[in-house]
């Protein structure tokens, strides 16, 4: 390990200690994972750690991202009026679920009409097992494969923070009980 100095303005370093703050790590760990993932993205074009969708994926990821985060910090904002409530959205119940219905909302608006001749539709479970992977990678901090992988794992750690990696934990926690105790069940093969 190397002892590096550098120099970085007050804004920066405001911007740093909030974000290394909000991650629940020291200010080098913020630094080092920041430095390591613009390193990653330069040497692995099209890394999936890293790559954000751009085109119409990313628009449309974007429009959820804003639908999302607007209607959140709206239902906070009118349940504040009533009650008090959290500083966050992700952190109030009902906020969230109103996040949630905003979401769905742009994904059912831009769905796709499905052609008579098109191919058959995947089983309904791969969307649930693709999220419930990377939900445990994250929870479990494994990020297994590639290095890239395991930076993306550490990242989405980070960006989370560790009250909602502890939320994460426990509701995979649960489900897990929930599952076991159901015994095995068949799986749909369509919508």
């Amino acid at each position: 390990m190397v002892h590096l100095r550098i120099r970085v303005d007050d804004e920066l370093q405001r911007r740093i200690e909030e974000a290394a703050k909000a991650h629940g790590v020291s200010t080098t760990k913020e630094v080092v994972t920041r430095l390591t993932a613009s390193f990653t993205r330069d040497m692995e074009p099209g890394s999936e750690a890293l790559e954000r969708p751009s085109g119409r994926v990313g628009g449309l990821l974007e429009l959820v991202t804003l639908a999302a985060h607007t209607a959140g910090h709206g239902a906070l904002l009118y349940s504040n009026l009533f009650v008090d409530t959290p500083e966050e959205w992700v952190d109030d119940s009902a906020a969230y679920e109103q996040a949630v219905l905003a979401a769905n909302r742009v994904f059912d608006a831009l769905r796709p009409k499905q052609a008579s001749d098109e191919a058959p539709v995947p089983p309904t479970d791969i969307g649930v097992d693709t999220a419930d992977g990377i939900l445990g990678e994250i929870a479990k901090q494994s990020g297994q494969g590639r290095p890239s992988l395991r930076q993306r794992t550490e990242l989405l750690r980070q960006a989370l923070g560790p009250e909602l990696i502890a939320r994460l934990k426990s509701t995979l926690e649960s489900k897990g009980k929930e599952d076991s105790s159901e015994g095995p069940h068949p799986r749909t093969k369509s919508r």
